[in-house]
């Protein structure tokens, strides 16, 4: 099982840039019998196509999509663990620990553009992390 970081799935739906859009929509359909998508990929998906100004019937359109995919809904503990692991680094945002706890606790793997965080977050967890 993988775990893809929101902007894996927000390249594969909105094309901003074609190499990364081309590469995300590769790496999702390749693994589509073997993901997990978690509430908080939904809602961070949700704010960046408000904040994208997405039309809302092409919105409707991703989100029916993706509430018909098997959801992990994270825990307050999920959320605990995410602020323990914030508290052994500098500058780095809860919401990208918390993709690491649920990506841990659920599959083993996360995939993810975000180099700048995550190389950091790799040095603390032993989760597979492929940066972009």
């Amino acid at each position: 099982m993988i775990y893809f970081d929101t902007d894996v799935w927000i390249h594969s739906l909105i094309c901003q840039d074609e190499g990364k859009h081309k590469q995300a929509c590769k790496i999702i359909n390749t693994h589509k019998d073997g993901f997990i998508i978690s509430t908080l990929n939904l809602q961070e998906i949700i704010f960046v196509l408000g904040k994208l100004e997405v039309d809302k019937t092409i919105a409707n359109k991703i989100l029916n999509y993706l509430f018909k995919l098997e959801v992990i809904e994270h825990s307050a503990k999920d959320v605990k663990d995410a602020w323990d692991l914030v508290q052994h680094m500098k500058f780095v945002n809860i919401n990208d620990c918390l993709h690491t706890i649920i990506a841990m606790r659920h599959c083993g793997s996360l995939t993810t553009y975000n180099k700048k965080d995550f190389k950091k977050i790799a040095k603390l967890t032993d989760l597979k992390i492929t940066i972009l």
